[in-house]
């Protein structure tokens, strides 16, 4: 059986982008996911857009709503506190996820040592037309991961 892995959308009036989100993640090779939601109050229709489109979910869906507007590091930790998940990924209401994301991210943390605390990968950044932009966000703002040995 494979893990389930949790998968926390806090949003804040990105009703532009969160109905783009929420496929990407319906869109994963990996099946076993559960998707939380969570909305700290949004101004725009995107608690209206949430609801249309996790009634078509394929998935096990939760969306939470903020009684007043606590902030991101509020509403991300309620998704922390309510994942039922042997791994959490947390995604911007505005991001996206390639197809293969999940699936490539728990083989790896399966198949790692059990001091791993986390796997990223490379982050493509796209414009408007959902053209990927040829720029390295990494190496941008300095950062320098370790990667897991070879074969590993």
């Amino acid at each position: 059986m494979q893990p389930l892995v949790t998968i926390c959308i806090p949003n804040y009036n990105k009703s532009l982008f969160i109905e783009r989100t929420l496929k990407s993640v319906f869109n994963q090779t990996y099946s076993n996911i559960e998707l939380i939601v969570i909305d700290d109050c949004s101004t725009d229709n995107s608690v209206e857009i949430i609801k249309k489109i996790l009634a078509e979910s394929p998935l096990k869906t939760t969306l939470l709503l903020n009684e007043v507007n606590k902030g991101v590091s509020y509403t991300a930790q309620r998704g922390v506190e309510a994942a039922q998940g042997k791994y959490f990924q947390i995604l911007s209401s505005d991001d996206i996820l390639l197809p293969e994301k999940i699936a490539q991210q728990v083989s790896v943390l399966e198949n790692a040592p059990d001091d791993t605390a986390f796997v990223y990968g490379p982050i493509k950044i796209i414009d408007e037309q959902d053209q990927f932009i040829d720029k390295d966000y990494f190496k941008d703002i300095g950062f320098e991961g370790n990667e897991l040995p070879s074969g590993n």
